[in-house]
């Protein structure tokens, strides 16, 4: 369904009709299988009959319309909706004019649409787009000299002055490449200035070249991840996806394939882990000495996506630390800065990590720092990674929890966002998702929960498994007597 609002009030606007409804065995209405209009739309006309029936027969909690025939649907103009950016060429040189592509839909005229571009934080400036076809526009950046950084959106805006950009929120996240004439560093493709650390080489087919961090042999246990390490600095890791020959620490290998934020065999395991997912490696020499880890405080290794991108995919070490916090997936570790996570899934090490308790201090600790399951962790390789215990703490170093409902992150999103809450006792919490007119869309979760941090997901789709349209939506969060809200925005 989608609500219509002439002014005086919404209404909600169903396509169960027998008329409607798609001739498939789920029975689903022709909305649920055709894309939603676009938050914005002005409608010319629905036409139908008033039925008092919401979700089930059992459920009668409003009013909606029920069109009879598509027909009766009368669309007027909405906002653009624009979709599968692309850039020719991904990795432009100083020879290279960049066309920059876009595909929008639209009931109305296009008026305008502009490349906004910016060369090394400059002033904004505008190329026009051209249509190439009914669907697609497309417009050129100038070329720049080797080295220059620059960043673009797109702004389309239909003949009634109604405009959409690409990104959504420009504040959050642009596009961008760093134009290169050599070869691609792996920070090159890691780096990212923006709050949404996307690579500003995603989804463009890169060549890069390493040593390896962690092999196959880490693979077989981590679901298809290796890493590679090209120095010994931060942004200078990342994570290869798909490699079938075997490669081991301290090879030096030349990977080629497409750089992906949001891998799509495994979207929340590995979601916004900037990663390279290979068609092909070339082992160039074995045996070569790993980069050096990067010696880094448990605070600078925070668990929350966004603060920690710089050290993704690196080497990195802790040292003079306590085990400062267990739960049933990992450990938490602090050399009294401030608490970072520990996880043994790619060593598999779980037996030895089982001995360990609250507590214990440990002389250091290294892996490869990762973002998966919503949260950053130390991934320890084997028990090389893992020092000296040195004793049992007379003082626990302990981070009181408290009731805390975090912004979800990204925000905006698509399709998918992290929730992340924590709670200082034994509580039943729920955390449910609403519409703006109250209703809910979705429970997340509702059940007990010992003390701890938690990271949970939503899949932008409702209770019964169907994606929601674009628009804001409220989080909401109960713990005992702690309630919380947070504004989520979809954007598809």
């Amino acid at each position: 369904m989608f609500e219509v609002d002439d002014g005086t009030g919404g209404l909600l606007v169903d396509d169960d009709s027998d008329s409607l409804a798609d001739n498939n065995s789920s029975g689903d209405g022709y909305y649920d299988l055709h894309p939603y209009p676009p938050a914005g739309t002005l409608m010319e006309s629905i036409s139908g009959w008033i039925y008092h029936h919401y979700g089930s027969y059992l459920d009668s909690s409003t009013y909606k319309i029920e069109p009879l025939y598509i027909d009766d649907i009368i669309a007027g103009a909405g906002p653009p909706q624009l979709s599968e950016v692309t850039r020719e060429p991904g990795v432009p040189k100083s020879t290279d004019a960049v066309e920059v592509s876009v595909k929008v839909v639209t009931n109305d005229v296009i008026a305008s649409a502009v490349v906004s571009y910016s060369v090394d934080g400059g002033a904004f400036q505008d190329v026009n787009m051209t249509s190439t076809d009914e669907s697609i526009y497309a417009g050129e950046i100038p070329v720049q000299t080797e080295g220059s950084w620059v960043e673009y959106y797109l702004k389309v805006t239909d003949s009634m002055d109604q405009s959409s950009l690409l990104p959504a929120d420009t504040s959050m996240k642009k596009f961008g490449y760093k134009v290169i004439d050599g070869a691609l560093t792996i920070s090159d493709v890691q780096y990212s200035p923006w709050k949404v650390a996307d690579s500003p080489f995603n989804n463009c087919m890169v060549s890069l070249t390493g040593i390896v961090t962690a092999d196959t042999a880490a693979m077989a246990s981590y679901l298809g991840l290796s890493a590679i390490q090209d120095a010994s600095a931060p942004w200078s890791g990342i994570f290869l996806w798909g490699v079938s020959d075997q490669i081991l620490r301290g090879d030096e290998v030349q990977v080629w394939g497409k750089v992906d934020d949001y891998n799509a065999d495994y979207h929340y395991k590995f979601d916004a882990n900037t990663m390279i997912l290979v068609d092909s490696v070339k082992v160039l020499s074995h045996g070569n000495a790993e980069p050096a880890p990067l010696s880094v405080s448990t605070e600078a290794l925070p668990n929350i996506a966004s603060d920690g991108e710089m050290y993704e995919g690196c080497l990195v070490e802790v040292s003079d630390v306590q085990v400062s916090a267990i739960n049933q997936y990992d450990w938490s570790l602090d050399d009294g800065s401030g608490p970072c996570l520990l996880d043994d899934d790619m060593a598999s090490m779980g037996a030895w990590f089982d001995t360990l308790s609250v507590g214990t201090e440990l002389s250091n600790v290294r892996g490869i720092y990762t973002y998966s399951f919503g949260t950053y962790k130390i991934s320890v390789r084997n028990m090389a990674d893992v020092g000296s215990v040195v004793g049992i703490a007379d003082e626990i170093i302990t981070h009181p929890l408290q009731y805390k409902l975090s912004q979800n992150f990204p925000n905006p999103f698509n399709p998918e966002t992290r929730i992340y809450f924590e709670i200082p006792e034994n509580q039943h919490v729920q955390i449910l998702i609403y519409d703006l007119r109250g209703y809910r869309v979705r429970t997340i979760t509702d059940q007990p929960y010992t003390p701890g941090q938690y990271v949970l997901n939503w899949d932008g789709k409702n209770q019964a498994g169907r994606q929601v349209a674009s628009g804001v939506y409220i989080l909401r969060m109960k713990a005992g007597d702690y309630i919380d809200h947070k504004k989520m925005m979809l954007i598809r």
